[in-house]
């Protein structure tokens, strides 16, 4: 059995980021299995388009971009905590489809704030709590694939009633965030 480095490790909390964020949001979910390899590891994120009915394009849009920039703002998290500068170049190499994905729906200069606000999401206790075990999940497994949706019902079980409540940013929209 491979023992993870802390690489792997900190692959395995930007992978957790990402499936918090979605089972919190209620109505976004991760899709198939995750594989931590060398540097990266993938999810797909996916709308249930029935919960979503429910709110408004600019709320989804919202979610949507949170649970992009979760990966890099719990992988910088983990670093912090593990006594490791976060290398900025470092994890925005490794987010850059997330980075990208934030831009297509916001535009170039929305970054830092998603990543700033997903921080804020992820540092309430029971989001941490998440983040930790579904990274625990990842790790124990490693280097097996992990199905995404067995790591989200792990989340939700963390979080909760959280899950199914508003994030912490209410109904904030694009104009709210300037």
């Amino acid at each position: 059995m491979l023992t993870p480095t802390l690489n792997d490790k900190r692959v395995a909390y930007h992978e957790a980021g990402h499936v918090v964020a979605a089972a919190k949001s209620g109505f976004i979910s991760t899709e198939g299995d995750i594989v931590i390899s060398g540097r990266t590891a993938e999810v797909s994120v996916v709308i249930d388009r029935q919960q979503a009915s429910l709110l408004s394009p600019e709320r989804i849009a919202l979610e949507k971009a949170l649970c992009f920039a979760a990966g890099a703002a719990a992988e910088a998290r983990f670093l912090a905590e593990a006594g490791e500068l976060p290398d900025p170049y470092g994890i925005f190499t490794g987010a850059h489809a997330d980075v990208q994905a934030v831009r297509s729906i916001y535009g170039p200069s929305m970054w830092n704030r998603m990543l700033a606000f997903s921080d804020l999401e992820l540092s309430a206790a029971n989001c941490w709590q998440a983040v930790e075990a579904v990274a625990a999940a990842l790790l124990t497994k490693y280097p097996a694939p992990v199905p995404s949706g067995e790591l989200t019902d792990l989340a939700r079980a963390h979080l909760g009633s959280a899950w199914r409540q508003k994030s912490k940013l209410g109904s904030r929209t694009k104009a709210d965030l300037r």
